[in-house]
């Protein structure tokens, strides 16, 4: 029996053994494979999932027109704040590539006054003055050119006045004459901005700046747009000390000259007809001023009294009978 009994107490503790020795290397492996992963994650940093480019599923909300079909729609047409809130965020985290893509859908979507407001809403607005600045051309331009749309709506205009000073700063330092196509969008963004009065004092503020394109430039697109804007700020007769402050009857008398384009023409002679017709606002300074340079525009008025185009010849009678009522006026000073 007693050998019996010591038999049982060997296998026994062999058995006893063997479980410690399993559960310890057991647990020294396991101390092992933690002491790797601590220092691998001490090296790659904490697990934190990246933010992958979206795909246009991430963004598809159960509304009634979806994501898909606006872009598949290419913007034509009305959408529900939700999609066009939608194509915001793609906007605003879309790679480059992408990014273009999505701008087009917008500005086909921009030009209708419901998704105008819709996307002034969503935030829209700040999201496209800061790809103004954005270091690819063609998101420039087409950034600009939502933005023109937009800034026909006046809620819109409203809201953007506050942004007028960073667009004209922009056009400054944007190299328009190596960069053409980008800096007449601008212009044509301050353009559709001054359509109303609601942010001319702003616009006014770069005034410098148009003349100076102005009197540069050769291109007859640039040319165009500069005057275009110069009319509807010479509608608002609060503007006139500062656009007579350059001079301008000199430099519009050479937009009237026979070689140019009718369009040039006409904007050119409305631009001096608005400025004449508030004759009676004018400072002793400037009316002097404008003294010296009537003789000159007096001429080319002259001829185009008998223009071909009876636009140009209506706007060059306007500015005749003011040119008279200037006279008069002074005279009798």
């Amino acid at each position: 029996m007693s050998g019996t009994g010591r038999a049982a107490r060997i296998v026994l503790y062999a058995v006893c053994s063997t479980f410690a020795a399993a559960t310890l290397l057991f647990t020294l492996y396991y101390l092992r494979n933690r002491k790797r992963s601590r220092k691998k994650e001490r090296i790659t940093g904490p697990s934190i999932r990246l933010y992958d480019q979206p795909s246009l599923a991430t963004f598809i909300d159960g509304s009634e027109t979806s994501l898909a079909e606006l872009l598949k729609e290419n913007g034509h047409g009305e959408f529900s704040k939700g999609t066009i809130s939608s194509l915001l965020r793609c906007i605003e985290v879309a790679e480059t590539s992408m990014l273009e893509k999505f701008l087009v859908a917008l500005l086909n979507c921009s030009a209708f006054t419901a998704n105008q407001n819709t996307i002034r809403e969503c935030g829209g607005l700040p999201l496209l003055i800061s790809l103004l600045s954005h270091d690819n051309k063609v998101v420039n331009i087409k950034a600009a050119q939502v933005l023109s749309n937009l800034a026909m709506n006046e809620e819109n205009q409203q809201t953007l006045k506050d942004s007028v000073f960073a667009i004209i700063k922009i056009l400054e330092y944007c190299d328009i004459f190596n960069n053409e196509e980008f800096g007449i969008e601008l212009l044509r963004l301050l353009v559709n901005l001054s359509a109303t009065n609601i942010a001319h004092e702003e616009i006014m503020t770069g005034v410098a700046e148009y003349y100076s394109i102005l009197g540069q430039s050769l291109s007859r697109q640039i040319q165009q747009q500069v005057l275009r804007l110069l009319v509807n700020l010479s509608c608002n007769a609060n503007n006139l000390d500062g656009l007579l402050e350059f001079k301008p009857f000199i430099m519009l008398q050479s937009f009237m000259l026979p070689d140019n384009s009718d369009d040039i023409i006409l904007r050119a002679v409305t631009i001096s007809a608005n400025l004449l017709s508030n004759s009676d606002c004018y400072t002793k300074e400037q009316q002097l001023m404008v003294t010296e340079d009537l003789n000159v525009l007096y001429g080319e008025l002259t001829e185009l009294l008998e223009h071909s185009n009876e636009d140009i010849q209506s706007q060059a009678k306007r500015a005749f009978r003011s040119v008279f009522a200037f006279r008069m006026m002074y005279t009798a000073l």
